[in-house]
């Protein structure tokens, strides 16, 4: 048998293997979430105050279990979802979870419901099993009807700590990247490593970048990552708050502790001629 023929086995092989993946892939991402028409029906009901008739998808054991009753809850739904008929229901977010050796597929959806008069952020958890659907949990929030407006950039209303990080954010990566620069055209032994090692920072602070004071910022510590640059700006989903980051660049900073040093002393060390 020749390589060949044994390369091609191979990759036979391997899309055997890859096919039946990528096609759950596309099946569990790809496909309208199982609670989708359930979810789409309710809220298409509620912002049209139309409840005749209407089927709540929620389990009753759970509804008693809470103490609330069937009429309690479309009260509390019909006030929050009177936003008028529904003129563009968008899922942004979906996260899937199948519990091991079971049936079951829970699912976390997030909808931008926009309506006439109002539009709202809908999270539902839901919960599929033997051809049923269960909503489990539905909460929202007011928003606008371009979620690009919602948490925007702005310098305004932020403490001294936002600001703080946000200078950080800004001159670390040019240190980094001055760090590099004077590595790469040094004589310093390894100066190249010293140069790619220079752009990456260690650990990552974080701070949500919302209104508040100093004391109720959000500010988050991971004390093993790497970050290029040394700082991050990031907005996930379109409806958060941005998120700013910054790393410590230990290895910018030991260039010119030990590398530059060593080369400096080295340079003014005296020739003696042979």
């Amino acid at each position: 048998m020749t390589s060949v023929t044994k390369a091609k086995i191979c990759a036979l092989a391997v899309l055997q293997v890859a096919l039946p993946s990528l096609q759950r892939l596309e099946a569990q991402f790809l496909a309208p979430p199982r609670a989708d028409s359930s979810v789409r029906y309710l809220i298409a009901r509620l912002a049209r105050g139309d409840t005749s008739g209407i089927v709540l998808p929620v389990e009753p054991s759970n509804l008693a279990a809470q103490g609330i009753s069937r009429d309690s809850l479309l009260h509390i739904l019909l006030s929050g979802f009177s936003i008028g008929p529904v003129t563009k229901a968008e899922v942004i977010d979906r996260t899937d979870f199948h519990p091991f050796n079971a049936t079951r597929v829970d699912e976390q959806l997030t909808y931008h419901v926009v309506g006439e008069r109002d539009s709202r952020l809908v999270f539902v958890a839901a919960t599929s099993d033997s051809g049923r659907t269960w909503l489990t949990a539905i909460r929202w929030q007011p928003a606008p009807a371009d979620l690009r407006q919602m948490n925007p950039f702005r310098l305004s209303g932020k403490s001294w700590l936002h600001y703080a990080i946000l200078a950080l954010a800004v001159l670390i990566p040019l240190f980094s990247l001055t760090t590099a620069v004077a590595a790469a055209v040094s004589h310093a032994r390894l100066k190249w490593l010293w140069a790619v090692a220079s752009l990456v920072s260690i650990g990552k602070l974080s701070i949500v970048w919302t209104d508040s004071l100093a004391g109720n910022a959000v500010v988050r510590f991971q004390p093993i990552n790497l970050q290029l640059l040394g700082a991050g700006i990031f907005k996930y989903p379109l409806y958060a708050p941005w998120i700013i980051s910054v790393g410590l660049p230990v290895f910018a900073v030991g260039y010119w502790l030990v590398a530059r040093r060593r080369a400096s002393v080295s340079n003014e060390a005296p020739q003696v001629a042979a």
